[in-house]
């Protein structure tokens, strides 16, 4: 019996509608039992019925078979994923002998783009088909415990996307602990994921979006003319005009289109809809207009970057595509990553490399998982080696260094190790050179040492620059930027860095505009704009938040709360910083945690808490490495203060005279204010005005030809 519509999900066309399609489609005979289209399929055609019944069914052919609809003549199959790309989930199969049209989804665009009455027709239809599948719980199956925190992204991530699913609850439903019986998991095992046939373990959001076809852009590019990043309903209306004046559009969102407006069960005051609209319906119908003009989607967004390209075996490549759709603009990259190294751990278990190996270690350490990063690079160095394979040797080692660097703080390994990683990669292409070089910078700013920070970055410029990447010329900028800043060239710094946030934005590249946005408000705060230093730094550290990059994040929120504290909110501030060493504690990031140490002992000195701030101090101290110049002063000082606090003044005068004069080999004018005032203060709260005279003189020397700030 044909199912009623009651709801407007199961409309009748008109028989001129159906002559339209005829002249686009096949008519072609339909037997009893015939499948037209199965669950999990993707890119089917659109079905009209012209005799006889079909079947709409989930899981065919299981104990758990269900049938949603049954359709007679002039009604039309699918639903909302035939639009948007995803797989299907039922299968469509003959109740009785009769006849159906097939017309391919292209031809349908066309036809709907000459005549909207037919458009509206079919769109109303599907999402309202879309909503009953939803309600009934048709399509994935998500199991998983209610207290994980990978069940809770999946269900809000099918949520958002607006995928009809099915929650299975290990400590509520009897039926789930069969289910994972039946697929042998065990309870510790999930969350996982079943899409028609498919079992996803603890999928990543971008595998899952892979796996039931969610829109991404259909092929490599190089380059975009609008790139949307966030689609909310500004994102989207951007996407349908700029798509709709001939712009080559790309829309990046890393959870679900449609925003948080999306999740709205009706919006009354949007423009255009005076009766209200859902925001789900709103979404979905502004992405398929924005499609409709040729807009490409990347939900959730993560590209494979190309050094993967040709890593992946047969068995896994057409879901590496799948799952890392390369948008052409640089795009999130925890998520990439994420996702690269679970692929290329399983590409290495089929067939072993060397080149797999390298990438899963260098996913590793973007991860910032250092323990299973360094062993692993360890090996793939030994083999390299062995093996007479240069470049991969001289990755590897570039790549060891940058690990002894952070998590060590060893300066002298690092440095001897990037030395041999520059020799190894002479004749080696750009990129891999230039990832050595920037290494051997690092070193340099460790050491003080300006000239070498200048000319490996230069190098690293020319390289970018040859080969027309402007989110590595954009990095470069940067980092020219940060040495101008070091010698309190301010102005030269702005200049530098206009130029580096405009690459960055033209390539795209979340991880370049982060560290524009990082080093502009370091410039701002050293001119003592505080509320403008702590946007920019709010921004920087959403930014390395979004591509993964904890410990810059955490580095980055540091600088946010001494901004904070200067422009006069010291409560605020110990909020943000006891956050930040928090979280570089739990990375074991000692390059970077010194620094919020530190920052952490003199708000709360500042608030009169002596021994807390001597914690902190001492923990910094011990943190400290022997070579890192800027840090060893820093520390220094802050502890100097905390003597002072507690009348100890012949050690604390030791330890502001050394902060000092630790910096005098360096060019770093930038850190010298800072320890000069705290000397100077020192001094003249102790009758040693004089003294306190000439050292305030020295740092008006520096501050004034800028007209920059003191920061303490």
């Amino acid at each position: 019996m044909e199912t009623p519509d009651l709801q407007g999900a199961y409309p009748r066309l008109s028989d001129a509608q159906v002559a339209a399609l005829t002249a686009l489609g096949e008519r072609r005979a339909a037997q009893p039992e015939e499948v037209l289209f199965r669950e999990g399929q993707r890119n089917g055609d659109f079905f009209v019925v012209l005799a006889g019944n079909v079947a709409v069914v989930e899981a065919r052919g299981t104990p758990e078979e269900r049938t949603i609809a049954v359709h007679g003549r002039r009604r039309f199959l699918g639903e909302l994923g035939l639009l948007t790309g995803e797989a299907s989930y039922f299968t469509a199969v003959a109740v009785d002998a009769g006849e159906v049209l097939a017309v391919p989804v292209e031809r349908l665009r066309e036809l709907v783009a000459r005549d909207p009455g037919l458009g509206d027709l079919i769109l109303r239809a599907y999402l309202v088909r879309r909503s009953i599948l939803i309600g009934l719980g048709v399509g994935l199956r998500i199991v998983g415990s209610r207290y994980s925190p990978d069940a809770r992204r999946l269900r809000d991530f099918a949520a958002r996307n607006r995928l009809p699913y099915r929650w299975l609850d290990l400590e509520a439903d009897p039926g789930a602990e069969t289910l994972l019986q039946h697929f042998g998991v065990a309870p510790e095992d999930t969350p996982i994921v079943i899409a028609a046939d498919r079992l996803l373990r603890n999928p990543s959001n971008a595998e899952l979006a892979a796996a039931i076809g969610l829109p991404a852009p259909g092929a490599p590019h190089t380059s975009c003319d609008l790139l949307v990043v966030g689609s909310g309903p500004a994102g989207l209306s951007a996407a349908v005009y700029g798509a709709s004046e001939g712009m080559q559009t790309v829309v990046l969102d890393s959870t679900a289109t449609g925003g948080q407006a999306a999740t709205s069960s009706r919006i009354e005051n949007y423009l255009g809809f005076p009766s209200g609209i859902s925001g789900a319906e709103l979404a979905d119908r502004a992405v398929i207009q924005a499609r409709k003009f040729g807009a490409r989607f990347a939900v959730p967004v993560a590209q494979l970057s190309a050094e993967l390209d040709g890593l992946i075996p047969a068995e896994l490549r057409a879901e590496a595509a799948d799952a890392l759709e390369r948008a052409g603009c640089r795009a999130l990259d925890r998520e990439a990553n994420r996702t690269a190294r679970r692929l290329l751990l399983r590409a290495i278990e089929l067939e072993p490399s060397l080149d797999r190996q390298l990438q899963a270690a260098r996913a590793a350490w973007r991860l910032w998982e250092l323990p299973a990063a360094s062993v692993e690079m360890e090996d793939v160095r030994s083999r390299a080696k062995a093996s007479g394979e240069r470049t991969v040797e001289g990755l590897a080692l570039t790549q060891l260094a940058e690990i002894v660097l952070n998590r060590n703080a060893d300066v002298e390994e690092a440095r001897t190790l990037g030395l041999e990683a520059l020799e190894l990669l002479a004749d080696a292409p750009g990129d891999a050179r230039s990832e050595a070089l920037t290494l051997l910078s690092s070193v340099g700013w460790w050491q003080g040492d300006l000239e070498s920070v200048e000319r490996y970055t230069g190098e690293a410029l020319e390289i970018a620059r040859e080969a027309g990447r402007a989110d590595l010329e954009s990095l470069a900028l940067s980092e020219v930027a940060a040495a101008h800043l070091a010698r309190l060239q301010l102005t030269r710094a702005d200049a530098v860095l206009d130029d580096a946030a405009a690459l960055a934005v033209s390539s795209g590249s979340l991880s370049a505009a982060a560290w524009a946005a990082r080093v502009r408000g370091s410039v701002n705060l050293r001119r003592g704009l505080f509320d403008e230093a702590e946007h920019q730094f709010r921004t920087a550290r959403g930014l390395f938040e979004e591509v993964g990059a904890a410990s810059d994040a955490g580095r980055t929120q540091q600088l946010e709360g001494l901004a904070v504290w200067q422009g006069g909110d010291p409560d605020r501030a110990e909020q943000i910083v006891r956050e930040a060493v928090r979280t570089l504690l739990s990375l074991q990031e000692r390059a970077k945690v010194i620094e919020a140490q530190r920052t952490l002992a003199e708000l709360v000195l500042a608030k009169g808490h002596v021994e807390e701030a001597e914690r902190w101090a001492l923990s910094a101290v011990e943190t400290v490495g022997m070579q890192d110049t800027m840090s060893r002063s820093n520390v220094r000082m802050v502890l100097g203060l905390v003597r002072a606090a507690q009348g100890r003044d012949d050690e604390a005068e030791l330890l502001l005279r050394s902060a000092i004069d630790s910096l005098a080999s360096t060019d770093y004018r930038n850190s010298e204010p800072e320890p000069l005032a705290a000397y100077a203060r020192f001094l003249r709260d102790r009758g040693r005005g004089e003294e306190a005279a000439a050292l305030e003189e020295r740092l008006d020397e520096l501050l004034e030809p800028e007209g920059a700030a003191r920061i303490i």
